[in-house]
């Protein structure tokens, strides 16, 4: 059977849904996330995926880009769209050049006023002798209240 034009054009219109468990609300959840991405004629929820069907083609692919491996109720959902077109990916490429593009100029920036690592070996092992002698003051200063102690409770028994 041959699609006429209209089924093409309703078909690069439509996203396709997987990876989400069916319960009361789904639909309604599914079209208030998928609404972000563009105004949606009919979304269409079967146990197992979902038709998303929107007034635009462009927002297939815009959709695509926004909410694949999103989270609903715990799950990932799998977006792909129903028929691919020439400008399916086209956000998808975009948003990897952007990621890029970031990723790089993150790469080159220094966060401001921090030693280098061996500077901060250095400091650990100062802070872990500083704190050691002290522990050692504090166990000598102790004991020595310790044995205070003892002869008093000695002199008070002999009284």
């Amino acid at each position: 059977m041959m699609a006429n034009h209209g089924d093409a054009d309703r078909a690069s219109r439509t996203l396709y849904v997987t990876g989400f468990t069916l319960s009361s609300n789904t639909k309604r959840l599914l079209e208030e996330l998928f609404s972000q991405g563009g105004p949606i004629v009919n979304a269409t929820v079967f146990q197992t995926h979902a038709y998303i069907l929107f007034q635009d083609e462009v927002s297939v692919p815009y959709c695509l880009a926004l909410f694949n491996e999103v989270e609903l109720n715990g799950q990932k959902l799998r977006l792909s769209p129903r028929c691919k077109t020439k400008n399916t990916y086209c956000y998808l490429k975009y948003l990897m050049k952007v990621r890029e593009k970031l990723k790089d100029q993150y790469m080159k920036i220094t966060p401001p006023n921090l030693p280098p690592k061996k500077q901060l070996k250095k400091v650990s092992v100062i802070c872990r002798t500083q704190s050691k002698s002290l522990r050692q003051k504090r166990q000598t200063k102790l004991s020595s209240k310790r044995g205070n102690s003892k002869s008093r409770n000695k002199s008070r028994v002999r009284n």
